[in-house]
């Protein structure tokens, strides 16, 4: 079998890449140093081995029923996690009811003074209780926006990463200009940069064959994989805080109870 064939020289290639990564890893920290060549260099590595295990699938018959195989995984991947939208749209119902909770406290200010001192300790409690909700929910905003802005290492790589008949990153030109605001002349320069990307993409097209093809799902498939573990992790992070900041403040609530009363 090709999998027990390729097992120590995948093992070996595994060791290339983690020496390479620890030779060159100081190397990121510095600000002059060419980030793309050491990528490069790393890919150089990975694709050798993966040239030659997609090579003993010589039999077109068998190329064609792993690539429809591993379509139809590919498209069964869970790219979303459904709690998620949850937990945001709870934190925008937090900020849109306390921005109106702030409104109407200030409107009926005047008043609490002749409520009783048991129900203007309890709207105190309640404050602080939905106060630190507030706060909860901003954080929560916060990181999941700054996880939206996350850059995936699989997008720096030019060989083994965006396979290019999915992801612009591999199909269009780096210097097409993505400004909101723009000049005729840099819009007419980008004409002719999408008008050369078109000829070099319907190229790649045609010439496609079914060794390449098959390249580029399993390459597409692993990508999705690794987006899909990134996207699950990144939601739990998000759902264990929402969690642990909810119970804070039910508990933290519980405990100014029985301070002021």
């Amino acid at each position: 079998m090709p999998g027990t064939n390729f097992a120590q020289q995948i093992a070996e290639t595994k060791n290339d890449i983690d020496k390479y990564v620890n030779d060159h890893i100081r190397s990121t920290h510095n600000p002059f140093a060419d980030w793309q060549e050491l990528l490069s260099g790393l890919e150089v590595i990975a694709e050798k081995q993966l040239e030659r295990i997609l090579a003993s699938v010589s039999d077109d018959t068998r190329a064609d029923e792993l690539t429809r195989t591993i379509k139809e995984r590919r498209d069964k991947l869970p790219l979303r996690t459904g709690y998620l939208d949850g937990i945001l749209s709870t934190c925008g119902l937090i900020l849109t009811f306390g921005a109106a909770g702030v409104a109407l406290a200030v409107g009926f200010a005047d008043k609490l003074a002749a409520l009783t001192a048991a129900v203007q300790h309890l709207l105190y409690i309640l404050g602080v209780f939905y106060a630190e909700l507030v706060l909860l929910s901003l954080v929560i905003i916060v990181m999941y926006l700054a996880q939206a802005r996350f850059r995936y290492p699989f997008i720096y790589l030019r060989k083994i990463g965006n396979a290019w008949p999915w992801f612009y990153y591999a199909s269009i030109s780096d210097d097409v200009s993505r400004s909101l605001f723009q000049l005729k002349s840099v819009k007419f320069r980008d004409a002719g940069t999408y008008a050369k990307d078109l000829l070099e993409f319907a190229d790649r097209c045609v010439g496609e064959t079914k060794s390449q093809r098959l390249r580029n799902e399993i390459q597409q498939y692993f990508l999705l994989m690794a987006y899909s573990g990134y996207a699950h992790q990144f939601g739990l992070r998000l759902a264990n805080l929402f969690i642990y900041g909810l119970t804070g403040a039910a508990v933290s609530s519980a405990l100014l109870y029985f301070v002021i009363r």
